[in-house]
């Protein structure tokens, strides 16, 4: 009897401990994946250094924490000064700047008793400017001087005559036939509307399509038949020197005329 009873016990206390190691081992298990699974994502947090023995909302709340102080210790300080510690720091600026004004004018002096022994022409005065000065009372002076271009009605009856003639000619027309192929040929008026109504245009177009050698034309063509030659001048700048001299040349014998009448070029430096 006392036998009996003990085999059964010894059967089911073992039965037991078999169904208990699965469930230790599942566990073991997941607490694993989730361990590789958190490393995964990279998060800064693992479960080596969660405190043991947090359960459910707690491992929660842990993380929220620890957020909460990797943000305190990441954030800025914003420092705040008092309105009077605000006003000495403006007294303080407003006084270097008149500081800095008195030495620019110190250094103005002392630039022009360094170039004494040259001689007061325009490239001396251009010279100086370059070298000291404000870029605000560059661009008032700037504003200031009267434009060197004056009509002359004498002039402007010249220049349209010539051409009148021009167009006339067999190496002008044979040359506009071809002009009148390009793309930008065809938006000729439109372009020319809108250089008359806006200081500012952008104009796109394709390699080729006669952006440089096209639209500056038109606008000279223009002025020129409605008498403003004498107070016209056009100017397309290029990024190199062989760029420069092409484009000239180009425009030169689409015109049907020689380099260096109405059309020309001039590079940086070389007068």
């Amino acid at each position: 009897m006392n036998l009996s009873c003990l085999l059964v016990f010894a059967k089911m206390s073992h039965r037991r401990g078999f169904r208990g190691m699965p469930n230790s081992f599942t566990r073991h298990n997941r607490d694993e994946q989730t361990q590789s699974s958190t490393s995964g994502r990279g998060r800064a947090y693992s479960q080596a250094q969660r405190p043991p023995g947090l359960r459910g909302k707690e491992i929660g709340l842990y993380y929220r924490n620890k957020n909460l102080e990797r943000q305190k210790r990441n954030a800025q300080e914003v420092l705040r000064l008092s309105p009077r510690v605000e006003q000495r720091i403006k007294a303080i600026l407003n006084n270097s700047k008149s500081f800095y004004n008195s030495s620019y004018e110190n250094c103005k002096s002392e630039h022009g008793n360094k170039y004494h022994q040259i001689h007061d022409t325009q490239f001396k005065r251009k010279f100086l400017d370059i070298i000291y000065g404000d870029m605000q009372q560059n661009i008032a002076k700037a504003m200031n001087v009267q434009s060197k271009l004056q009509r002359d009605s004498d002039t402007d009856r010249i220049l349209q005559n010539e051409y009148r003639e021009k167009q006339r000619q067999d190496a002008y027309r044979a040359m506009l036939k071809f002009r009148s192929k390009l793309p930008a040929y065809e938006k000729k008026s439109e372009i020319l509307q809108l250089v008359d109504d806006n200081q500012v245009v952008v104009i796109s177009g394709e390699t080729g399509c006669g952006k440089t050698t096209q639209v500056a034309q038109f606008i000279l063509d223009d002025e020129l038949e409605a008498g403003n030659g004498s107070v016209t001048r056009i100017v397309c700048t290029q990024p190199r020197r062989i760029s420069a001299i092409s484009v000239a040349e180009r425009v030169a014998m689409e015109r049907a005329e020689n380099l260096g009448n109405s059309v020309g070029y001039q590079i940086r430096l070389e007068k």
